[in-house]
Parts: structure tokens; C-alpha cells; sequence
């Protein structure tokens, strides 16, 4: 068996064991001496799921709440990617001036945004996504700056006198240096977004999305369809956090090696 062939089967059967304990502690420990009002049983989350499948809900719950994290983390993307090359290109002044303005976005509470956003624009689609891109902008920008900030200022000073301009040191040095910073915003924030945007969907007491049936479903004491809609939402954002992992992977290949960050 081959090194990766044996790595794959280990990452298999650490997954296997993990559900194998779950499954034992959930159903001979938790489920028996636990109300169903509060813990369903597995064959309960079971039935549920297979509903959810062959009428369509767990497609329609996912989709919601998939598109609105992915709107709003291509609006937060680009929001945060152009926001950081403005910081790293200004002078400055103003980029002291910019810096803060994302700090602040990043360390303020999102969720506290739900109240004014709801009194602007109701529960609908346009403020969830709002939420989203407000949590994703200040991460991508975050790691881009950083990655922007480890460019050796020496090779930036020899472009400079050479006579580049601002776009032309942008485009041949800063965006490829820093690629491998902004693939690693990007594989951290996709994940990001979808948390919340169900989040989003609680807060604003919707009936859609994996949120919508939390929020709902939680009312009503049906633990069973909670579970089963917890279930999908780790699941959805585990394949996504997969799928980031290996686009990103592919997207430093087709650039190559990156620089080396700047030695002090």
C-alpha cells in the first residue's frame, strides 16, 4: 500500500471510530435517560433525514443557506481584497487612517448588527447576507494586509525607482507574494460564512435555511428535526471547508512557488 493510499485509510478510520463513539454514547447513554423532548434517539434523526431527503427539504434548507453565505462571501471577499491593497498602497497617512476601520469591523461583535439591520431592511435575504459579508471582509483583508506587509520593502523601493507605478508594483510583486495569504483568508472564510448565515437565519427568526428549521423546529421541542438540521449543517460546511482546502491548493499550483516573506 502506498504512503498517501495508507494516509487516507488512517484519516478513514479515525472518522469511523469517532462516529462509532458517538453513535455508542448517543444511544446507550444519552438517549435512554434524556426526554425526547430534549434528545432524540438515532433511528428518530435517521427517519428524519431520509424525509428530509426524498422530498427535497434537505436540498432546499442547504441551498438557502448556501446562498447566502456565498453571496456574501464574494461580496466580503472582494470588499476585503480591495480594502487591503488600498491600505498597503496609500500613504501613510491614510492607511492609518483605513487600518483601524478594519480592526474595529473584525473585533465588533456581528451579531449585534442584527437589531439595526432588521429595523433597515427586514429579516429577508439582503441583511443575512449583509451579516455574512461583514464577518468574511474583515478576515480576507486581514490576511492580505499581512500578506502585503512580509513583501520586502527593498525589491518595493528598487520598482519604485525604477519607475513603476503603483498597479504595475501591485500586479508584478504584491498580488503574487501575497496569494498564498489570500487563498488562506478565503479557505478559512467560506466555512466562516456559512456558520453564519445560519446563525443569521436564527437571529432573525426566518422559516428558510438550515437556520430557519433551528429556529423553528426549537419552538416546537422536535429535537429530532433539530439534530438531523445540525447534522447537515456540519456536514455542509465540512465539504466546503474540503473543496476550499483543495481550490486553494490548486490556485498556489498555477502560481507557483510564492515569495518568501521578508526576512528582519
Amino acid at each position: 500500500m502506498s504512503k498517501s493510499a495508507r494516509r487516507v485509510a488512517s484519516v478513514a478510520a479515525q472518522w469511523i471510530f469517532s462516529a462509532a463513539v458517538v453513535y455508542a454514547v448517543w444511544e446507550w447513554l444519552l438517549a435512554p435517560n434524556l426526554s425526547r423532548v430534549f434528545m432524540a434517539p438515532p433511528s428518530a434523526v435517521w427517519d428524519q433525514l431520509t424525509s428530509w431527503a426524498s422530498n427535497g427539504t434537505m436540498f432546499s434548507l442547504s441551498y438557502t443557506t448556501f446562498s447566502e453565505a456565498f453571496v456574501g462571501f464574494v461580496i466580503g471577499s472582494a470588499a476585503g481584497l480591495l480594502f487591503a491593497l488600498v491600505i498597503g498602497l496609500s500613504p501613510y497617512l491614510t492607511s492609518k487612517v483605513l487600518e483601524p476601520v478594519v480592526v474595529a469591523i473584525y473585533a465588533m461583535p456581528k451579531f449585534v448588527l442584527v437589531p439595526i439591520l432588521y429595523i433597515w431592511l427586514g429579516s429577508d435575504f439582503l441583511p443575512r447576507v449583509l451579516l455574512v459579508t461583514a464577518a468574511v471582509f474583515p478576515l480576507v483583508a486581514i490576511y492580505t494586509l499581512t500578506g502585503i506587509r512580509t513583501v520586502d520593502p527593498d525589491r518595493v523601493t528598487m520598482m519604485r525607482l525604477m519607475g513603476a507605478s503603483r498597479a504595475q508594483i501591485a500586479s508584478k510583486l504584491l498580488i503574487p507574494h501575497t496569494m498564498r495569504y489570500v487563498v488562506t483568508g478565503l479557505t478559512f472564510s467560506f466555512p466562516h460564512a456559512v456558520t453564519m448565515a445560519i446563525g443569521a437565519e436564527i437571529l432573525f427568526g426566518t422559516t428558510t435555511g438550515l437556520g430557519g428549521t433551528l429556529y423553528t423546529d426549537a419552538q416546537q421541542f422536535n429535537a429530532a428535526a433539530v439534530i438531523a438540521a445540525l447534522i447537515i449543517a456540519t456536514a455542509l460546511a465540512a465539504v466546503l471547508t474540503g473543496i476550499c482546502r483543495l481550490i486553494g491548493t490548486l490556485a498556489l499550483a498555477s502560481f507557483g512557488t510564492p515569495a518568501s516573506p521578508a526576512r528582519t
